[in-house]
C-alpha cells in the first residue's frame, strides 16, 4: 500500500454524477491515487481546488455554467502547480487546442480504458504532457507562425508527437530522458500560450 502522503491527489470534475462516481471507483483501484474531491461543474471545480489542494484535476470539457476550458484557465492561473487533464467525449481539435491554450497538460477521451485514465493522471503529475498526434501537429503549426522560434530539440520533440510517437518513444529516439523530452514539450506549449493566433 502506497503511503497516503505520497499518493497523487486527484479532483474529478464532471456534470454527470454517474460518470464522476465511476471515475472515482476506477481511480480508487490504483493505490497510488487518492481522489480528494468531486465537482459537478467548472465553478465547483475552481472552488474545491482551493480547499482540497489536488495535484491533478480530471476536468470535463463541456459542463453547464462555467465550462471546463474556462475553469482550467482560472485554475492554472491561480494554482500553477495543479495539472489539468481534460476529459471529453470528442477529439474535436478545436476543443483540444482551446484546452492547451487554457493551460491543460493533456486531453483524454472518456471512452478510454481505466488504465489509460490512471496513466494520464500519473503522466500529468510528473509534468508530462498527454497530446494526441492531431493536436501536437496543430500546435506545431501555430508555433511555426510565432516568435520566438522553437529550438531544434523543441521542434523535433513536437514533430515526433505529431507523427504519433509517445513521449517515451520520442525521448528514446532523441537520446534523452522522458523527463527532458517532457520539459521540451511544456516549454514549447508555454510559448504557444503567448503566441497570437490568426484564426
Amino acid at each position: 500500500m502506497t503511503d497516503p502522503d505520497l499518493r497523487v491527489r486527484v479532483l474529478v470534475a464532471d456534470d454527470h454524477a454517474r460518470y464522476r462516481q465511476g471515475i472515482e471507483v476506477v481511480l480508487s483501484l490504483d493505490d497510488s491515487i487518492n481522489v480528494v474531491g468531486l465537482a459537478s461543474d467548472g465553478q465547483d471545480a475552481v472552488d474545491r481546488c482551493a480547499y482540497v489542494a489536488p495535484d491533478v484535476i480530471l476536468m470535463d470539457v463541456r459542463m453547464p455554467g462555467l465550462g471546463g476550458i474556462d475553469a482550467t484557465q482560472i485554475v492554472t492561473a491561480r494554482h500553477p502547480q495543479v495539472k489539468v487533464v481534460m476529459l471529453s467525449m470528442s477529439d474535436d481539435e478545436n476543443d483540444l487546442y482551446a484546452a492547451l491554450l487554457a493551460g491543460a497538460i493533456g486531453y483524454v477521451l472518456k471512452d478510454r480504458p481505466a488504465e489509460v485514465i490512471a496513466a494520464a493522471v500519473h503522466s500529468a503529475h510528473r509534468g508530462e504532457p498527454i497530446l494526441t498526434p492531431g493536436v501536437a501537429a496543430r500546435a506545431l503549426s501555430a508555433l511555426g507562425l510565432g516568435s520566438p522560434a522553437l529550438s531544434h530539440d523543441e521542434h523535433e520533440a513536437m514533430a515526433r508527437l505529431a507523427r504519433g510517437q509517445s513521449l517515451a518513444e520520442a525521448a528514446a529516439r532523441m537520446d534523452m530522458t522522458t523527463a527532458d523530452a517532457a520539459t521540451l514539450i511544456v516549454t514549447a506549449l508555454s510559448r504557444l500560450r503567448r503566441t497570437p493566433l490568426d484564426g
